[in-house]
């Protein structure tokens, strides 16, 4: 994942008590994300690419980069797999 991604428009996502909790309309199934995974949410949100994601987790949680890199990588493509996330439109 190099591109920037970005929320579907089919995923409605609402943070609640620290938990991320994403309603994908198409399905209306509901995922619940906490700790690392709603950080991570967090960050695609607020427009950030895959490398500034992997840079601000390892900082924030004091881990090898190449280790968050791959958590990171297979995190974005499953949420992209499910359709939450999409290659944004521009940027």
């Amino acid at each position: 994942m190099t591109g920037r991604l970005e929320v579907s428009p089919d995923a409605l996502a609402r943070e609640l008590d620290g938990e991320v909790l994403v309603l994908d309309l198409r399905t209306s199934l509901y995922f619940g994300m906490t700790g690392t995974a709603a950080r991570i949410w967090q960050l695609v949100e607020a427009g950030e690419t895959r490398d500034p994601i992997v840079t601000t987790l390892a900082r924030e949680y004091g881990a090898d980069p190449s280790v968050i890199a791959g958590d990171v990588d297979r995190f974005l493509a499953e949420l992209t797999d499910r359709g939450l996330l999409v290659a944004a439109s521009r940027g």
